[in-house]
């Protein structure tokens, strides 16, 4: 079974916070927060908790990269084939990717039997959208 958590980019400006999101709604603004769980202070309180921009976060996707990290919604993916693997060719072939639900699948992993050891993660679209182009 997939292991359910997000991602988002910290406001403070100190990387990304992995974890459980929930909202937090207010007169003032609404904050998302993303919630490691992991310590907690006296009262209770988890000292875990970030707020996120809201237009960063992303899902877990349930697949790891050649290297194991963990692929989430807005990852960038390079895929690297080793031709000799699929045709009469020699060389490789290098695409870039960036993840994302469309409908019900998760591009570009459309096809169950592609290996992951072809995919590493290389940005992401919120940092590297150079990267796509």
């Amino acid at each position: 079974m997939r292991e359910i958590k997000f991602r988002g980019k910290r406001k403070d400006g100190k990387g990304w916070s992995y974890g459980f999101v929930y909202e937090m709604f207010s007169k003032e603004e609404d904050r998302v927060i993303i919630d490691e769980c992991r310590h907690f202070d006296s009262d209770g309180v988890s000292m875990d908790a970030h707020e996120v921009d809201l237009n960063t976060v992303g899902q877990f996707i349930g697949l790891r990269d050649k290297t194991n990290k963990e692929i989430y919604e807005g990852d960038i993916v390079e895929r690297t084939v080793d031709m000799r693997n699929y045709c009469d060719a020699d060389g490789t072939s290098e695409e870039i990717y960036a993840v994302e639900y469309i409908g019900i699948r998760i591009m570009p992993f459309s096809e169950i039997s592609e290996s992951m050891d072809e995919y590493e993660i290389i940005g992401n679209v919120f940092e590297n959208p150079e990267l796509l182009k």
